[in-house]
Order: C-alpha cells, then structure tokens, then sequence
C-alpha cells in the first residue's frame, strides 16, 4: 500500500540529523529577506548531494534556487514546496523561518525517496 511506504519512509528518514542541523545553523546565522546568501547555499548543497537538480540562482533572484527531481514517468503529480528560511530585522529566527525551511527541506528529502512512487499517489 502506498500510504504504509509512505509512514514507513517518514519514520525512517535517515535525514533527520542533518535537518536539525540545517535548522540550528539557520538560527545561529539569521539573514534577511532576499539576502540569504550562506542559509540558500547552504539548502542548495543538501539538495545537491543528495542528488537534486539544482538550478541557482534562480528567477533572477541570487539567493532563490529551484531544486527537482523526476519520478518514473513525466506524467505523475507534480509537486512543490516553498522553503523560506529569511530572518526578521532585529530579532532574528523570531518568526520560525528556520524550522520552517529546514523542514521543507526534509519534505523534499523524503519525496525523493519516494520519487518511484509518484505515479501511485492519489
């Protein structure tokens, strides 16, 4: 069943440790919108050695990237996140962007472990 592969893969995501310090590294080093510059190059080789496609920077923006993957066929569901991972002026983290991108980022990562079921999902 798909949905068992799918918990299964969850909760045995061999990724997790390095989110948490994806997530810890955001929070220790808060950048400002649209000037992320180590927190995107940072996500950017995550995704990259783990075997995305990695475009960045990406829509003219040099701290955006856009990172994909294929499943087993081009016509199964399409799917994407949006990680932000920028700081507040003045207070930082504040605003959870830290956990919130670093948890896109494992979303990513356990798409990409199911990528040979895309097909399968409704």
């Amino acid at each position: 069943m798909v949905n068992e592969k799918i918990l299964e893969t969850i909760n045995s995501n061999k990724n997790l440790s390095e989110v948490l310090e994806l997530n810890d590294y955001l929070a220790r080093n808060p950048e400002l919108g649209s000037k992320e510059y180590n927190s995107s190059r940072k996500i950017v080789e995550i995704l990259s050695k783990h075997g995305f496609e990695v475009e960045y920077p990406y829509g003219g923006l040099e701290t955006s990237f856009k990172a994909s993957i294929k499943g087993k066929t081009s016509d199964g569901p399409k799917i994407c996140i949006l990680a932000e991972y920028d700081a507040l002026p003045d207070i930082g983290h504040g605003c959870g962007h830290c956990a919130s991108g670093s948890i896109s980022v494992l979303a990513g990562l356990i798409l990409k472990d199911l990528k040979e079921e895309f097909n399968d999902i409704s």
